[in-house]
């Protein structure tokens, strides 16, 4: 029997190559190429399909599963050793990332770099084994992939393609992607310590018994948790018993739960121990109980660089999604008299580039970095900004060929609050 048709290889399983056959009367059996041809005549004569309709025989990853184990009984072997030579060439000339019900498939490093290619990402001629080492050790196709978002696309033979982004522009948008990560974790991990030495000191000036103060918060906890059990919801606040349990053999907090357990936790000690966000909870129970207003209004600036510390911690991409969107972010009223000041920032385009939850989380840090942390760590990192405000103003020419306006617009908004904050032309950044 002569098989006519084409093959795609879409992804490496567990026994090899993988793929699968489809007939044009609907016929589909999964198959790996590590198998050999013997088994082939058996397989499409079992009752599943009839032999003399099977006329052209197509090799497409329709039925493929990514999640292995999944739909076994479509993953029946098909046994291909034996293929035209035309047809065995198409394996590398036609990737395919998608199955026809949308399951997306694994790609190999080959087919990967083919893939982008056919949608109009350049390769230089020294790019390739480049681009290999890069997807195989640096950062995988997923995330790379992900910073073509804002370039312009055109239609070519009647597919969307880029017009002007190569793939050196991506890898160098990725790795720009993880010096904001790097720069913003440094500055919400400033933030928090400042945070908390301001309410030791808040307390200290309140005259606050260091122990009732925490003993009532968690009052307050329990307060709220048994009264949204009551009303049938769901309260997610701090529970002491759980933290000490999971926590009472951490090396790094395990000998403060063993000291204080019984007696109850100071605050200083207390701080140690809880997250980000319930600390968060913890200060706006403090600004309430001394009546500062200048804390309550910090208080939702911290939640906001709470979301983007976690977000760096957890490596998640920042900079592959900046575009205008429809929703609607409430902005702290002291960021937004710092983005109306700006000279260098069409305000307009700045208050709707701050509706992108991302851009807002960014510079919103920024101003509670330069607002709450003392001038001596603010001129640490006002170096890192520095640096980072430069390396992404030194691909600015790739932006623009590529006619990413979401990534221009960023980097003017994002220049003229560091610029504003932490102004180049002072030796130290001012005092609070």
């Amino acid at each position: 029997m002569e098989l006519i048709g084409t093959i795609t290889i879409f992804g490496t399983g567990m026994n090899g190559d993988c793929g699968s056959l489809q007939t044009d009367n609907g016929g589909s059996f999964g198959f790996n190429l590590s198998n050999v041809d013997n088994e082939l005549y058996k397989l499409l004569t079992d009752g599943d399909t009839d032999v003399s309709s099977i006329g052209k025989v197509a090799f497409t990853p329709d039925k493929y599963r990514t999640r292995w184990g999944a739909e076994k009984d479509i993953a029946r072997n098909m046994h291909l050793e034996k293929v035209p030579e035309s047809v065995a060439k198409e394996i590398k000339e036609t990737p395919s990332t998608e199955t026809d019900d949308g399951w997306k498939v694994l790609l190999t490093t080959d087919e990967q770099i083919s893939h982008m290619a056919s949608q109009g990402v350049a390769f230089g001629p020294s790019d390739y084994e480049a681009a290999i080492r890069y997807l195989e050790f640096r950062s995988n196709y997923f995330r790379v992939r992900s910073f073509r978002s804002g370039f312009k696309r055109t239609v070519s033979d009647g597919s969307k393609v880029f017009e002007n982004l190569s793939f050196t522009t991506l890898v160098e948008l990725s790795d720009i992607d993880a010096m904001v990560r790097e720069t913003f974790l440094h500055l919400t991990l400033d933030i928090e310590r400042a945070a908390k030495m301001e309410l030791l000191r808040k307390a200290e000036e309140a005259e606050e018994d260091p122990y009732t103060l925490v003993e009532d918060f968690l009052d307050a906890e329990a307060e709220k948790e048994a009264h949204a059990e009551e009303n049938g919801g769901r309260y997610n606040g701090i529970d002491v018993a759980k933290l000490e349990e999971s926590r009472c053999k951490d090396p790094y907090v395990g000998g403060l739960i063993d000291r204080y357990s019984e007696e109850g936790y100071p605050l200083w000690a207390f701080l140690e121990l809880i997250s980000f966000g319930n600390f968060n909870y913890l200060y706006m129970f403090s600004a309430k109980r001394f009546d500062d207003h200048d804390m309550e209004d910090s208080f939702y600036l911290l939640q906001v660089v709470k979301n983007l510390r976690n977000a760096c911690a957890h490596g998640n991409c920042i900079l592959n999604d900046l575009g205008l969107t429809s929703e609607r972010q409430k902005i702290n009223r002291r960021v937004l008299s710092m983005i109306r000041s700006l000279d260098s920032v069409n305000t307009n385009e700045a208050l709707q580039l701050m509706n992108n939850r991302k851009v807002h989380q960014l510079v919103t840090t920024i101003y509670a970095h330069s607002f709450l942390c003392p001038f001596e760590q603010r001129d640490i990192r006002k170096a890192e900004l520095d640096a980072l405000v430069n390396r992404l103003n030194s691909q600015i020419d790739a932006y623009e060929s590529g006619r990413n306006t979401q990534i221009l617009r960023f980097i003017r908004l994002f220049d003229g609050v560091v610029r504003k904050l932490y102004p180049k032309e002072n030796g130290t950044c001012p005092p609070m």
